[in-house]
């Protein structure tokens, strides 16, 4: 999954993949999941993790992919 989330980034590859990091592992989200371990259980906690992975597959899958910003255009003669 990782893999597909930074391919073609082409110069944005290493800000992609360190995005994709810190989106996990990074210090604010492990205060986070300590919090919600304390007020909702360990297992509870363990679902930012899951919506964080849940949404590292969708920028693999679809939020990674780059779109015409001009329209078609049809020419009439």
């Amino acid at each position: 999954i990782f893999t597909l989330g930074i391919k073609g980034l082409g110069p944005l590859t290493e800000e992609g993949s360190g995005l994709l990091i810190m989106a996990i592992a990074g210090g604010a989200l492990v205060v986070v999941q300590g919090w919600l371990a304390d007020h909702y259980g360990l297992q509870t906690s363990f679902l930012l993790t899951a919506a964080c992975e849940l949404y590292v597959l969708f920028y693999a899958l679809w939020g990674s992919k780059t779109t015409n910003a001009l329209p078609d255009q049809h020419i009439e003669a």
